[in-house]
């Protein structure tokens, strides 16, 4: 298989860590691409993540690159996760967790196809490219909402994947129009799932607060109720 070999080869090498417990999801992957076809595709990861010149979108803490093959993008986080307070960006391997719950939950969100870390220190995922502008542009250029995009069921789409995330006991706090794209019938799609939180963090208390060690405050985040809200007087 195209996932042996490359683990055996000198590609491999360059990494550190490839999660377990995304290797059925190239498995997944190479079922519906073909073995060669994803063979080359994992082969060009350390080559194309070196092109900045086609970069599909840059935040704070990471940046995202398409793959030559079309196939999926790579998200790299370009800031080390441990120097990140109070937010706490999580970890990619715990990123890509959450968010590949969600998506089996029924979220539109990008499918995950793997997690992993190279050995000079930088981490990224691997992910379904959804080919959207994101809701923050659309607003600065009305042209970039879909044809087909209604507000109404837009909000009401994304109050009920917030409920299906919040029932579940995930948190994405940050649910801001700069991380929410448009799917092909002009509803929403969540991304960036970096600070969010999921189930054993109530055991601390609130999802939407977190303790600051260095400055002894409890920050909050708006709840992603109130982000939808908020969504709904902009548009």
């Amino acid at each position: 298989m195209a996932i042996s070999r490359f683990l055996r080869g000198n590609q491999a090498k360059k990494f550190i860590d490839l999660n377990d417990s995304f290797l059925s999801k190239l498995r997944l992957f190479e079922n519906r691409v073909g073995e060669d076809r994803l063979a080359k595709i994992l082969e060009a990861i350390p080559e194309f993540m070196e092109d900045r010149e086609h970069m599909l979108g840059e935040g704070d803490t990471a940046q995202v690159f398409p793959d030559k093959s079309g196939q999926f993008c790579i998200k790299e986080i370009v800031i080390n996760p441990k120097d990140i307070l109070p937010t706490h960006l999580n970890s990619v391997i715990r990123e890509a967790k959450i968010q590949d719950k969600a998506h089996a939950l029924g979220v539109k969100t990008p499918d995950v196809i793997f997690a992993a870390a190279t050995k000079n220190g930088k981490q990224f995922l691997a992910m379904e490219i959804i080919k959207s502008k994101t809701v923050e542009e659309a607003i600065s250029n009305p042209e970039f909402f879909p044809k087909n995009f209604n507000k109404e069921k837009f909000i009401i789409k994304l109050f009920d994947m917030v409920a299906i995330l919040n029932k579940n006991k995930i948190y994405h706090r940050d649910l801001k129009p700069k991380n929410l794209l448009f799917d092909e019938d002009g509803g929403p799609v969540i991304i960036d799932f970096g600070v969010s939180v999921q189930g054993g963090f109530l055991s601390r208390g609130n999802p939407f607060e977190e303790f600051d060690s260095e400055t002894n405050e409890t920050v909050s985040f708006m709840t992603d109720t109130d982000r939808v809200k908020e969504l709904a007087n902009l548009l």
